[in-house]
């Protein structure tokens, strides 16, 4: 599954091309009310707001694992740590940093892999990292 939302579409077509064999499913995140599957575009309409509580439930029933050794920790941690659901004025629910300069792309990246794992059934939870070592 690819993020194909924004410039995401483009990179789609790219692997689509290079790996024509693949089953490539593309993912737009929206703020709608219903999760969609489109045969017309061989992928899916996710609301960001699932993906985040998504996140937000792998990490509290510890299913998502990552080592020091994972080549984007230090990265992942500040978009985490700097990552904010809020409502504006007209009660949309907003996910972002706030202006804190970094974007979320890890962020929505790790709540795409977690959502894909969770909607083929996979319950053995996200690893992430050097799995020869995971007390780092």
């Amino acid at each position: 599954m690819l993020d194909a939302t924004g410039i995401g579409a483009p990179i789609c077509e790219l692997v689509d091309s290079k790996l024509p064999l693949a089953d490539v499913k593309r993912v737009y995140t929206t703020g709608g009310i219903n999760t969609t599957e489109g045969s017309e575009y061989n992928g899916y309409h996710v609301l960001k707001g699932q993906l985040i509580s998504g996140l937000m439930a792998a990490f509290d029933s510890k299913s998502i694992y990552m080592t020091r050794r994972s080549k984007e920790i230090d990265q992942i941690v500040i978009e985490l740590a700097e990552f904010e659901i809020y409502i504006i004025e007209s009660g949309r629910d907003i996910f972002d940093d706030r202006g804190k300069g970094h974007r979320a792309d890890l962020v929505i990246a790790l709540a795409l892999a977690g959502w894909a794992a969770d909607y083929d059934g996979y319950s053995g939870g996200l690893w992430f990292g050097n799995l020869e070592n995971t007390n780092s």
